[in-house]
C-alpha cells in the first residue's frame, strides 16, 4: 500500500461462510430445542422421544429455510477492509457494527480454526488491541480468502503505522 488513504477489500469467501453461519445456526437451534425438551417437555407431560424428534425436525427446518436466508444477508452484509491504517469491520443485518480500529493498537493477531470452522474449510482471524481491558478480540474475520496473506498485510501496515 503507497497511500495512507488507499483502502483495500480484504476478500470474503461468501459461500463458505454462509455454510459456516448455517451450522451454528442449527447448532443453536438445536441447543435451544434440548433446553425446551428438557425443561418444557416434562411440564406437558409429553413422552420425551416425542418431544426429542419434533425439536430435532424443527431445528433441521428452521437452519434449511429462514436460517439459510438469514444466513445468506449475514453473509452479504459482511465487509473487512483496509484503509490506510485502520482495519474497518463493517457487520450486520439488525444489530448493525460499524468498528474502525487503528493499526498501531494492534497487539496480536490469530489465525484460529475450531472443529466447525475446520468442517466448512475456513479460518477465522482475531484481532486484539492494546487499551480492550479483556481477553476479548476487538474483531474477528470470518471466512477470509487468504487469511495468511491478510494476517501478513495488517502487520506490514501496523509496522509501518507504529515505526511513523
Amino acid at each position: 500500500m503507497t497511500a495512507s488513504t488507499e483502502r483495500v477489500s480484504l476478500g470474503v469467501n461468501r459461500d463458505s461462510l454462509v455454510l459456516y453461519l448455517i451450522a451454528t445456526h442449527l447448532v443453536s437451534a438445536l441447543l435451544l430445542g434440548g433446553c425446551i425438551v428438557l425443561f418444557v417437555g416434562p411440564l406437558l407431560h409429553v413422552a420425551f422421544p416425542k418431544v426429542l424428534a419434533v425439536t430435532g425436525i424443527a431445528a433441521i427446518l428452521y437452519a434449511a429455510i429462514p436460517g439459510l436466508l438469514l444466513a445468506q444477508r449475514q453473509a452479504a452484509a459482511i465487509e473487512y477492509c483496509l484503509d490506510g491504517t485502520t482495519l474497518r469491520v463493517n457487520e450486520g443485518i439488525l444489530f448493525l457494527s460499524r468498528k474502525a480500529i487503528p493499526l498501531d493498537r494492534v497487539t496480536d493477531i490469530a489465525l484460529v480454526q475450531g472443529p466447525v470452522l475446520r468442517v466448512c474449510g475456513i479460518w477465522a482471524l482475531r484481532i486484539q488491541t492494546a487499551g480492550r481491558g479483556s481477553e476479548k478480540a476487538e474483531a474477528t474475520l470470518y471466512a477470509l480468502r487468504n487469511p495468511e496473506s491478510v494476517r501478513d498485510q495488517i502487520l506490514v501496515v501496523r509496522d509501518r503505522a507504529t515505526q511513523a
